[in-house]
């Protein structure tokens, strides 16, 4: 049997960054075997205290949830996504591109998530949602499946008489969603994908979400008619990668206040929107805000350092899968750390669980290497760990890196690149793998998010000046770019199914063009 030592040297350090890295709560899976449950309960009973006032009264109201870096906030989103999914209907909001079409961003993302089947669901939330209107009962919805088109209309204008955006159809539409062969065509529609003529005469609707005016008008759809079955909860997170404001570089919340008050303004019912927010971020923002946007926040939801006692559990959920392995078992639980660790490194009795498991893989690390815990002063001498410590603190640990070990600094040096290196490979591998399950199509994205994307990888390969809204004066603006490798380059990318959008984006193309606005220009477009 292995002893446990071996079993930490073999097997991969249960603390690495790639095993608790948290973004959209849809692509994560919960990992209910580390949950520490005592962790922000005060903050968990506020967020379910507002989604039974919202399912009480039906009021929309907006929680902000804010705390440090490496406090949790994703965590506890997945956290309450788990616990309410029997009372609500949950959609994740990332980052968006482009403020100008920030509505349809919501909407895309609100019915992609409406889109997903909860853990221990045999449907996904949209049909559920559907299904649990009260027209539905089992002699009409018979009907229904057999194609009765009109009969579904009539029945739900009648349910909801007033307060529906295009009402005849929207309920279409969601009689499309019955019909499998019309399932996806009415998804795409929903979330704001610019069809083609024979898919819009398909669902028997004029023409495609393609406004801020349209996408507003379709979520106020899905908050009246949810008044019949669940409240839905918006969340917005992953913050810091939203628009900047030009005068300050810092992320716009301005926008995403705005279009919270009007939902609040125009009454939207049956909501509950959650934003997430770094404490940092959202001071530098708060003072640039409107007071008339500031008072729709409902209530601010601070997310509190951690006790000593929730860090070692901590240590303790992440060491079990070892501990089980090991014989004989291990006395202490967190072995082969210790509470000691925690008391010197957080002297104040209060840390983070992200620090806690830096800390946590550090040690491990060093165990892997030479099989012992050493004493907590001489680590801390002699291997910076940055869980905020003081500045005389990190220089000690440049001073004494060599100490344990008795490397010399080259030999360092290159060992820490070799980890790094490592993790990184580790970490674009979970990465790659997740988004090859999450994205099954590129069309899944719009074009101001793809062209987006995009920048994103041209910026991170060091392509010379990389600029926004390469067709200018153009609605087609935020599907391009430009750069300037080794000439002036125009970038378009669309993957809009409608020919008529497409004519009017190729002749915004031609007018660049005949300006001489770039050397060469690439159109991006088909997908398959």
């Amino acid at each position: 049997m292995a002893s446990l030592k071996q079993v930490i040297q073999r097997n991969i350090n249960p603390f690495d960054s790639v095993n608790f890295r948290v973004e959209n709560f849809w692509k994560d899976e919960p990992e209910k075997e580390f949950e520490v449950s005592s962790i922000h309960q005060e903050a968990t009973t506020a967020i379910c205290d507002a989604v039974n006032l919202v399912i009480r009264d039906q009021k929309i109201r907006t929680l902000l949830v804010h705390g440090d870096s490496g406090t949790g906030k994703s965590h506890l989103l997945i956290r309450i996504k788990e616990l309410l999914k029997e009372k609500a209907l949950f959609a994740y909001v990332g980052p968006w591109p482009d403020n100008s079409a920030l509505w349809r961003h919501i909407l895309r993302y609100t019915v992609d998530s409406l889109l997903q089947t909860p853990e221990g669901c045999q449907e996904s939330q949209l049909l559920t949602w559907l299904k649990g209107l009260p027209v539905f009962n089992q002699s009409t919805f018979a009907d229904w499946l057999m194609g009765k088109r009109n009969i579904f209309i009539r029945d739900l204008r009648a349910s909801f008489p007033v307060g529906i955006y295009h009402a005849r159809e929207f309920f279409g539409v969601l009689f499309a969603l019955t019909q499998p062969e019309l399932y996806d065509t009415a998804c795409d529609w929903l979330r704001g994908d610019n069809l083609s003529d024979e898919e819009l005469q398909s669902l028997k609707v004029r023409r495609s979400i393609d406004s801020e005016t349209d996408a507003q008008g379709i979520l106020y759809n899905f908050g009246n008619i949810s008044k019949a079955t669940k409240p839905i909860i918006i969340c917005f997170d992953q913050l810091d990668d939203i628009p900047k404001m030009p005068d300050s570089g810092v992320a716009d919340f301005r926008s995403l206040l705005d279009v919270n008050a009007a939902m609040h303004n125009q009454r939207l019912s049956n909501f509950l929107v959650i934003i997430s927010a770094k404490t940092g971020t959202w001071i530098e923002n708060r003072s640039k805000i409107d007071s008339a946007n500031l008072v729709r926040i409902w209530r601010n939801v601070k997310l509190r350092p951690i006790n000593l006692e929730q860090a070692a559990e901590i240590w303790e959920k992440r060491l079990k899968p070892l501990h089980k392995q090991a014989r004989p078992s291990p006395k202490d639980p967190i072995s082969p750390l210790s509470k000691e660790w925690l008391k010197h490194k957080f002297p104040g009795g209060k840390t983070n669980p992200a620090y806690t498991l830096m800390l946590g893989y550090q040690l491990i690390n060093h165990f892997k290497v030479h099989g012992v815990i050493p004493e907590a002063p001489d680590f801390s001498r002699s291997e910076n760990i940055e869980t905020g410590n003081d500045a005389g603190e990190q220089e000690n640990g440049i001073k004494h890196r060599n100490q344990l070990g008795g490397d010399p600094q080259q030999s360092h040096e290159a060992s820490q690149a070799d980890k790094v290196i490592a993790g990184f490979k580790l970490l674009w591998l979970k990465e790659l793998e997740s988004s090859q399950k999450e994205v099954t199509r590129i069309s899944q994205f719009d074009s101001s998010e793809l062209i987006w994307r995009l920048r994103q990888v041209l910026e991170a390969l060091q392509v010379p000046q990389v600029a926004p809204q390469f067709l200018t004066g153009s609605r087609f603006a935020s599907y391009s770019l430009s750069h300037q490798q080794h000439s002036r380059t125009g970038i378009v990318w669309s993957e809009d199914r409608n020919m008529g959008t497409f004519f009017h984006l190729m002749n915004a193309c031609q007018k660049q063009v005949a300006k001489k606005a770039c050397d060469r220009l690439y159109f991006i477009r088909a997908e398959k």
